[in-house]
């Protein structure tokens, strides 16, 4: 390989390299050191690609999914972690992980960017070599759900011919989610927070409350969050949502909010 600013060879073994390489002063026999390959396992990890079609652009969806996964297996070391930091009150820890699992998720927005080079002909010549296999499958992503709050045991199924990968979905689905430690941390803080949110069976799925919280209570959670956030950006809310309700206690709770705000500007202005 040469450089194209110069005519002389540029190679790993060539004299500007060496010297490059000894002013540095870098390491260059790892026959008794550990070296980057190994430290990542590159072998296993750029050995586990394995087209089962004749397809060029098969390469492309393997690497695509698993790198997808890599960034999963980030996102849910992150999650774990968050949800721990949230339980103990070191919530400074738990906004830095939720920030880069936020990132995380753009970056894989982002990458499917690279898969959208493959076309829809392209793939139909990949698709009958995958079976029954889909993205639909990831435990990873199912984990992610459920540590998100989207509860749903019937999405343990496809994972039943695989106990260890049953066992580590199941684990997540009956942890409580990101939203329920948040409400916890919500009623130690002081807010009005109904007792059947704060201790439930973590793996069914989160029902709003039909708790209606009183004119002075909202406004006084808005005064609490006046001590941290500018009266510009404060926008009340209830205390666990509005669905899925009665259209009755909808209103009842619109109604207390709208009160609530409005002695609150009074109050705080």
């Amino acid at each position: 390989m040469n450089c194209p600013f110069s005519s002389a060879p540029i190679g790993p073994h060539s004299e500007p390299a060496l010297g490059l390489a000894a002013a540095d002063q870098a390491h260059m026999d790892f026959s008794q050191a550990m070296a980057y390959g190994d430290y990542l396992h590159l072998g296993s990890i750029l050995g586990a690609q394995h087209p089962l079609s004749p397809a060029h652009d098969e390469m492309l969806f393997i690497v695509q999914h698993q790198t997808s996964e890599l960034w999963m297996k980030l996102m849910l070391h992150e999650l774990a972690a968050a949800i721990q930091c949230i339980e103990s009150d070191r919530l400074s820890m738990a906004f830095k992980m939720m920030a880069r699992v936020s990132t995380i998720m753009a970056q894989l927005v982002h990458a499917w960017d690279v898969l959208a080079t493959m076309t829809p002909p392209e793939y139909t010549a990949i698709r009958p070599y995958l079976a029954a296999s889909s993205g639909f499958q990831s435990h990873q992503y199912r984990c992610i759900e459920f540590a998100m709050g989207n509860k749903q045991a019937a999405m343990l199924q496809p994972h039943a011919h695989r106990p260890e990968v049953l066992n580590t979905v199941q684990l997540a689905l009956n942890a409580p989610s990101v939203y329920d430690q948040s409400l916890r941390l919500l009623a130690r803080r002081g807010l009005t927070i109904p007792a059947s949110h704060l201790a439930r069976d973590w793996s069914q799925a989160y029902v709003a409350s039909e708790v209606v919280e009183t004119p002075e209570q909202v406004a006084d959670t808005i005064g609490r969050a006046l001590q941290f956030v500018p009266k510009a950006r404060i926008i009340p809310c209830t205390n666990c949502g509005l669905a899925p309700m009665s259209r009755e206690v909808a209103e009842k709770k619109l109604q207390a909010l709208a009160e609530g705000a409005r002695i609150a500007r009074e109050r705080y202005r």
